[in-house]
């Protein structure tokens, strides 16, 4: 999901029984696909679930995280997700969304960052063009182990959101990635950047360290992202809440069989190695930034 794009509001809603005794049902007349469907007021977007596999894979994985049943690496994987609400539907019957917590609902002037997580966009079993064209898009990827799928500013003196392309994102060295994109995504403040820095390097590395010691031998990631927020209103920065760094896009995730052959697993390892890369390097650039170790 590139989470910078136009979201649009509902401006009402109609219930009827159905998931867990409310089934939600998004008004025909005001569902786009591709789009964020948003209700500030239940503090909800609604995401629209592909057709076929991919979609399906995403609702079996937020299901499989939040199942009574679920294993402790993906319950400890939770305090890093939106927070599920189930599946809705437009009253049409065409299209289906996942209903998922507005991870930006506390934020006044928020500025994000959705950054797509790992050293390939592609499986082992792509073909040879989808390997090209996704190796075309950032040149620098296979080594810092993402690639910016969008990114959100807010501009204080004019009051407006600048939104940076990707094909300019994907234009900078990781230098410029840490030193032009991550600081001003930071904000102007020399000392409120270096306080939002340590906090998401802390939530990274937190990331990274469920990722290395349990998650990998549970699930394996493959173009999903990590998205990173904060509130450009504050003045302060009172705590962890701060900034949110949350893993978002899972379709095409997989649960790493009980019973691996030595090619799933050699697949697997290039994926979890990939992906770990991706949220150590960022992490590294936060605190570059907040000065917490050298340049």
């Amino acid at each position: 999901m590139d989470c910078i794009h136009q979201i649009i509001k509902l401006p009402f809603f109609v219930k009827l029984s159905g998931i867990r005794a409310t089934e939600e049902f998004i008004p025909a007349s005001t569902f786009m696909r591709n789009h964020l469907l948003h209700c500030p007021q239940r503090k909800m977007v609604y995401k629209y679930m592909l057709e076929g596999v991919r979609g399906k894979k995403e609702m079996t994985f937020y299901e499989s995280v939040n199942s009574k049943s679920a294993p402790e690496p993906l319950r400890l994987l939770r305090p890093f997700l939106p927070a599920y609400h189930g599946v809705v539907r437009s009253t049409d019957g065409e299209s289906t969304y996942l209903a998922l917590s507005d991870l930006l609902a506390s934020f006044k002037q928020p500025n994000v960052c959705d950054i797509k997580l790992g050293t390939a966009s592609y499986r082992a079993d792509a073909s040879a063009e989808k390997k090209a064209y996704e190796d075309s898009k950032y040149r620098w990827q296979r080594n810092v182990g993402f690639i910016f799928s969008g990114a959100q500013i807010y501009d204080s003196m004019t009051g407006q959101y600048t939104r940076l392309p990707k094909i300019l994102l994907r234009s900078f060295t990781p230098q410029q990635i840490q030193t032009v994109v991550l600081t001003t995504f930071l904000g102007e403040d020399p000392h409120r950047s270096r306080q939002l820095a340590c906090l998401y390097a802390e939530k990274l590395s937190s990331l990274w360290h469920w990722f290395t010691t349990c998650g990998s031998q549970c699930v394996t990631f493959c173009r999903s992202s990590v998205l990173l927020a904060h509130d450009t209103d504050r003045t302060t920065v009172e705590n962890r809440n701060a900034v949110v760094v949350a893993l978002i896009d899972f379709t095409d995730w997989n649960p790493v069989p009980a019973t691996e052959t030595p090619r799933t697993q050699t697949v697997d390892a290039d994926l979890a190695e990939g992906f770990a890369r991706g949220l150590t390097s960022l992490a590294q650039m936060f605190k570059r930034i907040a000065g917490d170790i050298t340049a």
